[in-house]
């Protein structure tokens, strides 16, 4: 079995496993895999049956749950393990959903330690209320976006990402990377991806959109599409954090552009950071989802 890493040119099968069943997990989408490749050091194995991930972080080598029909999931299984006890390591998979996390605890009773990894749970909201703020729960979103608009209103345009949108990006970016400069080496790597993506995204199913206040980029998102359309995907989200309501007009204006009939939206996990875990519950989530580490006992 040999790994290989992610190309441009495997999109197609990638795209195929990671539709083969509903996985409403971020990271199972080849836009991310493509974006975190090097960070990670992504890699996969495909036959017929299933596809096989390969990932190293800080030296420790581990793997996502494979992607097939659940009538393959014992073999896929078996042999991503076997590929394990090959390399003399134990099997550690990494953000397996709960479909999958239950047929390790049936199939391998006492051989796995299965826990919930919070720091790696989704943010699922619904669609129509993050594209209209409604409701009391969301009236300080509302309020902050109306502050944006009685300030801005005349004064800032939504705009699709086209070839004249890179050199605004690229000095919006770093400016927004200098004034985050105390997580430095993580957003660096954020940053690398980010222009991964944007130098191949004509090849990529990724949306990006941005908001121009006087003629200046001061916020950008992108996400792309899952489950046929019925869930979008935020993969970035950046602004200007000094110009109030700037953060609520980004989310509402580019769902609204790009994806305006898409009834869930995942806004990714929170990476343990306790600010931004305030900031997503703050848009009050309909659902975490759940996602578990996988890890073969002594």
């Amino acid at each position: 079995m040999e790994f290989k890493p992610i190309t441009l040119d495997d999109k197609d099968i990638i795209d195929h496993y990671c539709s083969i069943r509903p996985i409403r997990s971020c990271e199972y989408n080849f836009t991310i895999l493509y974006m975190w490749q090097h960070y990670y050091d992504v890699k996969f194995y495909a036959n017929d049956k299933y596809l096989l991930f390969l990932e190293e972080y800080h030296g420790e080598v581990y793997s996502m749950m494979p992607l097939c029909k659940e009538a393959y999931f014992k073999e896929a299984t078996e042999a991503l393990w076997d590929y394990f006890k090959t390399k003399g390591i134990k099997l550690h998979i990494y953000v397996a959903d709960e479909i999958f996390a239950k047929f390790i605890e049936k199939e391998y009773p006492d051989q796995f330690c299965i826990w919930e990894e919070r720091d790696a749970f989704d943010y699922i909201y619904d669609g129509d209320k993050l594209r209209t703020l409604a409701g009391k729960k969301l009236h300080k979103k509302r309020n902050h976006l109306n502050a944006f608009m009685n300030e801005y209103g005349d004064r800032y345009e939504f705009k699709n990402f086209d070839c004249h949108s890179e050199r605004e990006f690229c000095r919006f970016i770093k400016e927004w990377a200098d004034v985050h400069g105390e997580e430095e080496a993580m957003i660096q790597e954020e940053l690398t991806g980010l222009c991964r993506v944007l130098e191949k995204k004509d090849y990529l199913d990724v949306k990006i959109g941005s908001i121009f206040i006087d003629g200046e980029m001061k916020a950008f998102s992108m996400g792309s599409e899952i489950l046929n359309g019925d869930m979008a995907v935020i993969h970035a989200e950046k602004a200007d954090k000094d110009i109030r309501g700037l953060y609520q007009a980004i989310n509402r204006d580019f769902l609204l552009h790009d994806f305006p009939n898409a009834k869930w939206v995942n806004r990714e996990d929170d990476t343990g950071s306790d600010s931004l875990r305030q900031a997503k519950m703050s848009y009050r989530p309909v659902e975490l989802l759940k996602k578990f580490t996988i890890y073969e006992k002594d």
